[in-house]
């Protein structure tokens, strides 16, 4: 039996985005052709330090879901306020908060591009919104 699906999502482990994330995949058609990744911070880490042993475990994951499921598509996400940055009191405002973690979105971007070539790489920011999140394709 094959089983293979075509896109991977690398996102935060918050509790508070599993509903709005399951949403959004709904409404994108991506059920049932994604692989989640959950990882504190989704991109901190591997910005951090990249040669530790949880930037080398979202990296197996990826390759993982691109060599098992033919998987060629990485959608990263980062969220405002959160808790693995310091949440919103780390940063003087939430404009500097999102600048920071979608950088850290183009570095990991970047990294994931020259690691698996032709791999496209799409970038979500997920911020509050009328007491929800909602959702920003950033490039």
């Amino acid at each position: 039996m094959s089983h293979n699906c075509r896109n991977i999502l690398v996102r935060c482990m918050d509790f508070r985005l599993h509903e709005a994330i399951e949403k959004w995949l709904v409404i994108h058609s991506y059920v049932g052709d994604i692989d989640l990744v959950s990882v504190a911070g989704a991109c901190k880490t591997f910005v951090a330090d990249p040669d530790s042993v949880e930037a080398g475990f979202l990296f197996r994951q990826i390759e993982l879901s691109h060599e098992l499921h033919g998987s060629n598509r990485v959608i990263l996400t980062q969220h405002e306020d959160c808790g693995a940055y310091g949440g919103t009191a780390a940063f003087a405002s939430t404009e500097d908060a999102k600048k920071y973690l979608v950088d850290d979105m183009r570095k990991l971007k970047e990294k994931i591009s020259a690691k698996w070539h032709g791999m496209d790489v799409q970038m979500l920011w997920i911020y509050q919104k009328d007491g929800g999140w909602d959702f920003e394709e950033v490039s």
